[in-house]
């Protein structure tokens, strides 16, 4: 990594969340040349990474190995892509909903979020030893 010498001046507008569904829009105003790219942003909002977690959930007995590949192909992820953009000439990615979602160390840190909580003991052979536990407490 390099340090950029930059003097220009960037002003983001971004709507407050109560507002967002009637401005869906950020306004950038820039002040100076910039001669480098725009770094894409890193933070995925709340509301997109809660829909994320809301699809992980969806998937069931497909989180315990899941990855972010099979995440990105899977069909009810795909199938909320269309439902959210349904224009048929393009084929839709999570990086529609936010540019941040490229990076797929972010979509890892997410699953295994998910994957913690539903899966406190592991999903290797403790959590199945403490799945038959919670097994043979229920039967007794």
């Amino acid at each position: 990594m390099c340090l950029l010498s930059c003097k220009t001046k960037f002003r983001i507008f971004e709507p407050c969340e109560d507002y967002r569904d009637a401005c869906p829009y950020i306004l950038v105003t820039v002040c100076g040349e910039h001669p480098h790219p725009i770094p894409l942003p890193q933070k995925t909002p709340p509301a997109v990474r809660s829909k994320i977690f809301q699809l992980l959930e969806r998937l069931d007995e497909d989180l315990p190995d899941l990855t972010p590949r099979k995440f990105l192909r899977h069909p009810i992820v795909k199938s909320y892509l269309r439902e959210c953009f349904p224009d048929p000439r393009h084929i839709p990615t999570l990086i529609d909903l936010h540019v941040s979602l490229a990076n797929r160390a972010h979509l890892d840190s997410y699953i295994i979020q998910a994957k913690a909580t539903h899966f406190p003991a592991g999903t290797g052979w403790e959590g199945l030893l403490h799945c038959v536990s919670d097994f043979t407490i229920f039967l007794t």
